[in-house]
């Protein structure tokens, strides 16, 4: 080569170069780019403030006898808060009304028209030592049935029955009985100390040979006050 040709050096990296470049420039030149990702954040939820409005009762559970009824309301995200009551139908077919019928057995077993059974259940008088001290044999054979038959009454209100029937085992007994609550007017009897703040009774079952019932009340402490 002469001394007067001149060097030239191809830059690939120059605009004017063509090297690996396509023909009539059919790639374009594109800054760098990055590629952006966005930061997914977790929802946020609106919580409730305070507590919802309650939902109307449910229906009774059973349709005779004793059952329960639920309502909610809503007390935040995912919280639910459930209130329970009893609910009392007419009696199952076959159950007659048990105290009325107690009392209606206890008139004949005193073997006198004049006797009225509901005179036991007077305020002023001690119902128990009226039924104890009666003189009729019939009726001592029948307390005596009763008082094997019946459930002994538990020293403190089980709380469980203020939500529906429940199974409490009686030690005397050596078996369960069932139990419901009878602490509202309906089955309020005047024999029960004015104090009494619960009562619960005991429920028929198959093996039943009377058809009287076990009725026990509680103080505001829960604590065994008296039994019928």
């Amino acid at each position: 080569m002469s001394s007067g040709d001149q060097d030239y050096k191809y830059d690939s990296t120059t605009e004017d170069s063509n090297f690996l470049n396509p023909l009539n420039g059919g790639w374009e030149r594109h800054p760098s780019s990055h590629r952006m990702f966005e930061s997914k954040e977790q929802p946020e939820y609106d919580y409730i403030e305070g507590e919802g409005d309650w939902s109307l009762w449910s229906v009774c559970s059973t349709t005779c006898g004793s059952g329960n009824q639920k309502r909610t309301r809503t007390c935040g995200y995912a919280c639910t808060a459930t209130e329970s009551r009893t609910c009392d139908r007419p009696n199952c077919p076959g159950l007659e009304d048990t105290f009325r019928t107690a009392a209606t057995e206890v008139s004949l077993l005193a073997g006198s028209e004049e006797f009225n059974a509901t005179k036991l259940f007077e305020v002023d008088t001690d119902s128990c030592e009226r039924w104890m001290s009666c003189k009729s044999e019939f009726l001592k054979k029948y307390m005596h049935k009763v008082a094997n038959d019946l459930p002994a009454c538990p020293c403190t209100y089980p709380t469980e029955v203020a939500y529906s029937t429940a199974e409490i085992y009686d030690r005397p007994k050596r078996k369960n009985f069932r139990w419901k609550d009878a602490s509202g007017p309906k089955e309020k009897l005047e024999i029960y100390k004015p104090s009494a703040r619960y009562c619960i009774r005991s429920m028929l079952s198959l093996q039943s040979t009377t058809l009287a019932a076990q009725h026990c009340c509680y103080d505001d402490s829960m604590q065994l006050i008296t039994r019928g």
